[in-house]
């Protein structure tokens, strides 16, 4: 049986492992040929304490202050040894099984790196509900993207494209798997690999905290020939409301007129992907609300997201993003 090494990047976070660590050490036991590697990223809360004293027989502890999320990833991984590397998020809630079912989604599809999704806790908020049920699939298949918070890979492809990129503070999980398709690796999502998040933002202003964090790395996958789906789309809302702030300036408008031209820019980004969204094959069916509802969440969501990534940008400009925090 092929070994398989969980890594497990943690920072102030203990108020999840109290709920999500022993899971996994029961699926690291159930499978037998495993271990579990814990990476701290300079906790403050007395989380690599905590571990130290109640896990260190159990896992393997490290720590590693002020780098990365990829550099906390990549020293799990240089301290492992198996086959398979099996990267978990510490608030994501697994099954005993979930090894067993790891090992046979590499087995099932041949990938070179298998994953899904998260999945939703029980009675989910309309935040996560709704952002669910937009960006999840109920289908198996080749994808191009899977959440680094839930994400398998043979060690051999991990290392053949040099690991995550340490110089992003974010989006590290988009820019591996650009690198990993370019270079002919296949990556699979089975629903097989369930793990269940317990972290989503349950607040708008959390949902657009996490959204700016993630958009801190959003030029890893952005090149000169090449601008992804939300960066081209994020640029396009700044210009529809820079067009509609200046032709309110430079026309005679109605402060009425005015207002609803502006509201009207607002809407142009978020509509277009939206509908988008929900054209994208069959989607998982979830507590979001009726259809009126979902789409009114779905846009005023996507409203949201647009003006983090924005938020994000300037932090980017102004080189504020390593002190950012979600």
């Amino acid at each position: 049986m092929q070994r398989i090494s969980v890594v497990m990047p943690v920072r102030d976070c203990w108020h999840y492992l109290q709920e999500t660590l022993d899971p996994v050490l029961a699926a690291v036991r159930e499978y037998g040929n495993a271990e579990l590697i814990i990476v701290d990223n300079g906790s403050t809360d007395g989380t690599y304490e905590r571990l130290q004293e109640r896990y260190g027989s159990a896992a393997a502890i490290y720590r590693l202050e002020g780098g990365t999320i990829s550099a906390v990833r990549n020293l799990g991984a240089a301290r492992s040894g198996g086959e398979y590397l099996c990267f978990l998020d510490a608030d994501c809630l697994v099954e005993p099984t979930y090894l067993h079912s790891v090992r046979r989604a590499f087995e099932l599809s041949g990938a070179d790196a298998v994953g899904c999704r998260y999945a939703l806790p029980p009675a989910p908020h309309w935040i996560e509900a709704t952002w669910h049920e937009l960006h999840a699939s109920c289908a198996d298949g080749d994808v191009h993207l899977l959440p680094a918070g839930n994400f398998a890979i043979r060690a051999s492809a991990f290392r053949q494209v040099g690991g995550f990129d340490e110089a992003l503070y974010t989006g590290e999980d988009a820019e591996i798997c650009q690198r990993l398709l370019h270079r002919g690796f296949r990556i699979y999502q089975s629903h097989l690999v369930s793990a269940m998040h317990l972290g989503n933002p349950k607040t708008i202003r959390r949902f657009f905290r996490r959204d700016v964090w993630y958009a801190l790395g959003m030029f890893g996958t952005v090149t000169l020939r090449s601008v992804d789906k939300p960066t081209a789309m994020m640029l396009l809302h700044l210009t529809a409301t820079a067009a509609a702030v200046i032709a309110w300036a430079a026309v005679p408008l109605s402060g009425a007129a005015g207002v609803g031209l502006v509201v009207l820019s607002q809407l142009i980004a978020p509509s277009l992907t939206v509908a988008y969204r929900m054209s994208r094959g069959r989607r998982p069916r979830t507590h979001a609300g009726t259809s009126v509802q979902l789409l009114g969440r779905a846009l005023f969501l996507y409203w949201v997201y647009y003006w983090a990534r924005l938020k994000a940008l300037q932090i980017i400009v102004l080189g504020g993003a390593g002190a950012y925090r979600k």
